[in-house]
């Protein structure tokens, strides 16, 4: 094969160079070039036409086709064409609907509610939005797919379908119905004229929960149910009525006659005044609400009248006491005095007398002697002494008298000149006598000594008739020793006592009361006396 040597070529390539450039120039191409010369074209013609759909889409003003709403096909239609198809479907459940509001025993207050008074508003215009805005919210490329999407595919747009209510018509509706309803409890009233006290009942409240009414009436709409409200008006039991502060108001218990230490004198008798309460009470719970029951005043008289009392001031001797006087000058000068000092002293009603208080201090300015007492269980000489026995006269009364004994005690040694168990000792600085009067009536004490005898009564008021009488009961006997001291001065056979003996003693005193009949009423423990023993002490000659 011939080569030529300018082009470096063999003679048969040459040829052929020749043959091809005769021909047009895409003959001229390799085949892989044609095809992907084809398939850019195509594709350049595909997206021209994507991008035209693109395009068309962003300016169409109808919804993507295959698109549903509601279970309604609205794609490849207007808003407007969709709305219209929504409104044909019949979506409005609620259009020309009612319900019946019923009140429970205030049927005249009932009322009807329709839809559009609650508010409820369904723009079939409203659901077509979403459906219109699917596929629109990217960009022009994936919206275009979206759309090509939708030919191929159903979409159902989910829709809001919960009601709005419009609370301002119905709710106006309820409150007007309510307010010929609502009413506060009324109290039980109270009235008094003359003799005559009524109680009114009051009446139950009356209220309505709005809030609640609504509810309901909501409920019923927003289930599709349009079932009428029954509702029951809320009753408020009024405050009970009763008699009860009528009768702290006017009853009044009957005031007997007595007497008043401040007064002096017996103050007035008061009638009662009263009803009875339980069956006023009882008659009150029978009347229905609203109704009135009367009772009628009666009075009591008192038992015992100033005129029935007249006369009784001081009018029994109570007890009495006489008790023999040692014969000794400054003990009866010094007992003179202080019964003097106790001498028509008056005791009134719950008052309690103090020996002490009327009779000491025992000075020498109140004219008090020294004369024989005990102290330490010595006896001595003291300002004073000897007026122990006009306490113990006192305790006697007191006891006879039936009165409250506050405080009391016996003597060291046994009296000579009381019986025992009914003495009472008396020191200013340590020991007291009180006893209380425990009557309704003041006592008067009398006390004076006449002829070496001490004279003591109690004067005041015995109603009932009843007497005292005391019982003695002597536990144990303390017999005395007798001793003997020598006196350096004394003869043989001569003798003299320095102390005489005393028997010890323990001593119950009972108080028996007794009525005017002579029967025994009551037997009580009084106190207990309990007396040392004293040695007898003889002196005689060495």
């Amino acid at each position: 094969m011939a080569l030529d040597e300018r082009n470096n070529l063999r003679s048969e390539d040459l040829h052929y160079a020749k043959a091809a450039a005769s021909l047009p120039p895409l003959r001229r191409m390799p085949r892989v070039l044609k095809v992907n010369i084809l398939l850019l074209g195509a594709l350049l013609i595909v997206f021209a036409a994507f991008l035209i759909l693109a395009f068309n889409v962003k300016n169409s003003d109808k919804i993507y086709p295959n698109i549903y709403t509601l279970g309604v096909k609205v794609g490849g239609m207007t808003r407007d064409e969709a709305a219209k198809a929504i409104a044909d479907s019949g979506f409005d459940k609620y259009a020309g609907k009612f319900i019946n509001v019923h009140f429970e025993g205030y049927e005249s207050a009932g009322f009807t509610l329709s839809s559009d008074e609650l508010g409820i508003t369904l723009d079939p215009m409203d659901y077509t939005l979403s459906p219109f805005e699917y596929g629109r919210r990217g960009n022009l490329l994936k919206n275009a797919i979206s759309y090509i999407k939708c030919l191929f595919v159903k979409t159902e747009i989910e829709a809001d379908t919960s009601v709005r209510f419009g609370p301002a018509a119905f709710m106006l509706k309820i409150k007007n119905a309510t307010a010929k309803i609502d009413r506060e409890p009324q109290r039980p009233v109270l009235t008094t004229e003359g003799n005559a006290v009524t109680v009114t009942k009051g009446i139950s409240g009356v209220s309505c929960d709005v809030a609640a009414i609504a509810e309901q009436v909501i409920e019923s709409f927003r289930t599709l149910s349009f079932n009428d409200v029954v509702y029951t008006p809320l009753i408020q039991a009024p405050e009970e009525a009763s008699f009860d502060r009528a009768f702290e108001m006017l009853h009044r218990d009957a005031q007997n006659s007595v007497y008043s230490a401040e007064l002096g004198d017996f103050t007035e008798e008061r009638a009662g005044v009263s009803f009875d309460l339980d069956a006023a009470n009882a008659a009150l719970r029978e009347a229905a609400e609203g109704e009135s029951v009367t009772v009628h005043l009666f009075y009591i008289e008192p038992e015992v009248k100033k005129a029935d009392l007249e006369g009784l001031l001081f009018r029994d001797t109570l007890a009495e006491s006489v008790t023999p006087l040692t014969p000794i000058a400054d003990r009866t000068t010094n007992v003179t005095i202080g019964a003097s000092c106790v001498n028509e002293v008056i005791v009134q009603p719950g008052e309690v007398f103090s020996f002490n208080s009327y009779v000491g201090p025992y000075t020498e300015e109140a004219g008090y002697k020294l004369a024989a007492a005990y102290t330490d269980g010595e006896v001595v000489q003291e300002l004073g002494g000897g007026v122990c026995q006009i306490a113990s006269a006192i305790y006697y009364c007191s006891v006879y008298s039936n009165l409250e004994i506050v405080y009391r005690s016996c003597h060291l040694y046994v009296p000579s000149y009381i019986e025992y168990g009914l003495d009472a000792a008396v020191s200013y600085d340590s020991l007291d006598y009180k006893f209380k009067n425990n009557t309704d009536f003041p006592i008067k004490i009398y006390a004076n000594v006449e002829n070496d005898m001490l004279y003591v009564r109690f004067v005041g008021t015995n109603i009932s008739g009843n007497y005292v009488d005391t019982e003695i009961n002597i536990v144990k006997e303390i017999p005395y020793d007798t001793v003997y001291v020598i006196d350096e001065g004394l003869s043989p056979g001569e003798t003299y006592y320095v102390t005489y003996g005393f028997t010890g003693y323990q001593v119950d005193t009972y108080r028996l009361v007794y009525d005017k009949e002579g029967t025994l009423i009551l037997r009580s423990f009084e106190d207990e006396s309990i007396y040392s023993k004293r040695d007898e002490v003889i002196a005689k000659a060495p």
